[in-house]
C-alpha cells in the first residue's frame, strides 16, 4: 500500500527541481537586490567582519545572488549558477558560525544548491531545451 501511494509521485518527479529552483531563485533575487540597494552597508558589514577587499566582494556577492537567482528561476546555466551560489553560501555559513549567528539558513540554501548542482535544472528548464 505504501509503495503504491509513493509511486503516484514518480510521474511528477520532474517538478522537484523546478520547485527548488523557483523558491531558491526568488530568495537569491531578493537577497541580491537588497544587497545591491544597500551596497555600502553590506560592504561596511563585510569590512567590520575583517573581510578582505570588502567593497569588491560586496559587489561580487550581490551580483552573484541577484543574477544567479534569475538564472535559477528560468533554469538557464543551472549547474553553474548553483555552483557559484553554493560558494557564497559556504562563505555565509562560515561567517555565521564564526560570529555565533544563525548558520542554518545559509546551510539550507547550500544544500539546495548542491542538490541542483547534481540534478541540473530538470525537464522544466531552459537548460533541458538547449540540450
Amino acid at each position: 500500500m505504501t509503495n503504491l501511494c509513493l509511486k503516484c509521485f514518480d510521474k511528477y518527479k520532474e517538478w522537484a527541481p523546478l520547485a527548488l529552483r523557483l523558491v531558491a531563485g526568488f530568495i537569491f533575487i531578493m537577497a541580491g537586490f537588497s544587497k545591491l540597494s544597500g551596497i555600502d552597508g553590506f560592504a561596511g558589514m563585510l569590512s567590520g567582519a575583517s573581510f578582505p577587499a570588502a567593497a569588491f566582494f560586496a559587489w561580487l556577492v550581490a551580483l552573484v545572488e541577484f543574477l544567479g537567482g534569475i538564472l535559477l528561476v528560468i533554469g538557464l546555466m543551472t549547474r553553474w549558477s548553483s555552483a557559484l551560489l553554493g560558494v557564497t553560501m559556504i562563505v555565509a555559513t562560515i561567517m555565521m558560525l564564526i560570529s555565533a549567528g544563525d548558520y542554518k539558513y545559509p546551510l539550507v540554501l547550500l544544500a539546495s544548491m548542491i542538490a541542483l548542482l547534481f540534478s541540473g535544472g530538470g525537464k522544466l528548464s531552459v537548460d533541458s531545451k538547449l540540450g
